[in-house]
């Protein structure tokens, strides 16, 4: 009967905690469309379809350093949770966030994907699992 009571408790705090979360979540999402509808433009400034539509905005944005030199970039790579990386036209740009700073370091070079997956595990010492083909928004 202990252990059965026990798991009832927690899973009361549990259900407690949910709801506060709810709330924040809820919250949350009003404050958002509401900013949203306020700079919302009356008409559009371009043509749709002709503009890149970047990511929504929450009120902020860290602070980016683009590392010059590879080995800087590598030594504060150790604690990166993700590290994305893309193809453009500048070359190959590898980024994470860390500690609320954008790192950026940009190699011109084009390799394939699985390749550089796997080169950026064995040089940054992150799993190849928490490395994605992508951006930091």
């Amino acid at each position: 009967m202990n252990v059965l009571d026990l798991i009832i408790e927690t899973l009361q705090e549990h259900e407690k905690h949910l709801d506060r979360l709810t709330e924040r979540l809820q919250s949350l999402i009003e404050a958002l469309s509401t900013k949203v509808e306020k700079e919302k433009p009356t008409k559009p400034s371009a043509p749709l379809g002709k503009i890149r539509p970047e990511p929504p905005q929450i009120g902020f944005s860290l602070p980016a350093v683009e590392c010059a030199r590879w080995n800087d970039f590598k030594e504060r790579s150790k604690e990166a949770k993700v590290v994305t990386f893309e193809i453009d036209d500048r070359g190959l740009i590898v980024s994470y966030a860390h500690a609320g700073v954008v790192y950026k370091y940009i190699i011109e070079i084009t390799p394939s994907s699985e390749k550089l997956r796997r080169w950026l595990s064995e040089n940054l010492s992150v799993p190849e699992e928490k490395i994605v083909e992508g951006r930091i928004t």
